[in-house]
């Protein structure tokens, strides 16, 4: 067989398994991530510079929903965010400069800080949670209550397994 012809009979075999999961790309598990990914972001920001800031950009969302009330670490919020410490800084730096957050001693080790919300940024966060919790009751209902907690166990089950093979 030649070169040409196996490269030929190759991509015909190839382009027929493509056809396979062109049928079903609906249910193309990755496709699909994505796009509910950007059809969400897309969604929050309308809402959030609307109802809660027009300074709000989408990144900082998971930064300042990872805080809490006791405050965190650069480390610990780096690694429960999967950022590396530059983008960490970077984002803290801006967080700061909106005034978002604020920095306060760490009362357990004198050498180093403690992020915490400022009184915007924790308003900002419980204000972005009564929105998303307002999107989580429409998808309930639309969904129906067991079937969406069936779908976020099913989330959170992937999410874990990934999570464990770091």
């Amino acid at each position: 067989m030649s070169n040409s012809s196996h490269s030929s009979a190759k991509r015909k075999s190839l382009e027929k398994e493509l056809s396979k999961y062109l049928e079903n790309r609906e249910y193309n598990f990755a496709r699909l991530l994505n796009s509910l990914k950007r059809l969400f972001d897309r969604w929050a920001m309308a809402q959030l510079t609307a109802e809660v800031n027009p300074a709000m950009k989408i990144g900082y969302m998971p930064f300042l929903m990872h805080i809490g009330i006791n405050g965190i670490t650069t480390t610990a919020l780096a690694q429960s965010l999967l950022v590396s410490k530059q983008a960490m800084s970077k984002m803290l730096k801006e967080l700061l400069e909106q005034q978002f957050i604020e920095l306060r001693p760490n009362p357990k080790d004198a050498r180093s800080q403690l992020i915490y919300l400022s009184d915007f940024g924790l308003e900002t966060v419980v204000k972005s949670r009564r929105i998303i919790g307002d999107l989580m009751e429409i998808y309930e209902n639309k969904i129906g209550g067991e079937d969406f907690r069936k779908c976020m166990d099913a989330l959170l089950i992937i999410e874990n397994m990934h999570l464990s093979e770091k």
